[in-house]
């Protein structure tokens, strides 16, 4: 686990990213943060807060409701909303 403020705060935060294979965050909003931004130019593959928080939503609807899906179709319901 990263502390964000931590290595951005330093102003070498390349430095401290590269190397990582994959880095989440957990913020969703923005989509692509600094640290996400920073971690990708160094090489990292990144996954955002939205996927995440996505992802959440999923695996709750899930077990509380025992309705399944695709997890694709929920994230493109979440992202482009409801078709008209």
């Amino acid at each position: 686990m990263i502390c964000a403020s931590a290595i951005l705060g330093r102003g070498n935060a390349m430095g401290v990213l590269r190397g990582l294979m994959c880095l989440q965050d957990a913020v969703y909003n923005p989509k692509i943060t600094r640290l996400l931004r920073e971690a990708e130019e160094s090489g990292a593959t990144i996954v955002t807060g939205l996927e995440m928080f996505i992802g959440q939503a999923y695996e709750q609807l899930e077990r509380f409701t025992g309705l399944s899906g695709e997890l694709s179709g929920y994230y493109t319901l979440f992202i482009h909303g409801m078709p008209s």
